[in-house]
């Protein structure tokens, strides 16, 4: 592994690290703030405040280690991708409809030159089809 491979992992777990400990303290204090708080004066709940507070820290720091859910690093490239393939697939439909119009105009019968086990039909049908061939992607069924 390169170098700066481990010292992207190091500081990866380094954040994980922190952030585990920063959410198992605030569970802890939680818990605490909410027993003293019964124990006080249980008619008026104080301890929502700074539960709420730490709370946001430790979801930005979430947000920050693990990425906002269904936006992570690659989203912006995976959309990117996502939108070229449908792009292409919209492009390759026009295709195909300007093929079976070009193929229903064909003269197909004996009289007009052209005999139905013509080979060279069956060819170009197979060389059209090639052209619209579609690599599917796990992504493409998700």
């Amino acid at each position: 592994m390169e170098d700066w491979q481990v010292k992207e992992a190091r500081k990866r777990v380094k954040k994980l690290k922190a952030f585990y400990s920063n959410f198992a303290s605030w569970i802890v204090f939680s818990i605490f703030f909410t027993l003293l708080n019964l124990f006080t004066s249980p008619g008026y709940f104080w301890a929502i405040f700074p539960i709420l507070g730490w709370g946001i820290g430790v979801a930005f720091q979430a947000f920050d280690v693990f990425g906002l859910p269904g936006f992570g690093k690659n989203w912006e490239e995976k959309a990117l991708q996502r939108e070229m393939d449908r792009i292409k697939y919209k492009n390759d439909a026009e295709k195909w409809y300007e093929y079976e119009e070009r193929i229903s105009r064909l003269p197909l019968n004996e009289k007009n030159g052209l005999d139905l086990e013509d080979d060279r039909i069956d060819e170009l049908e197979l060389r059209e089809f090639r052209k619209l061939r579609k690599e599917w992607k796990d992504s493409d069924f998700v």
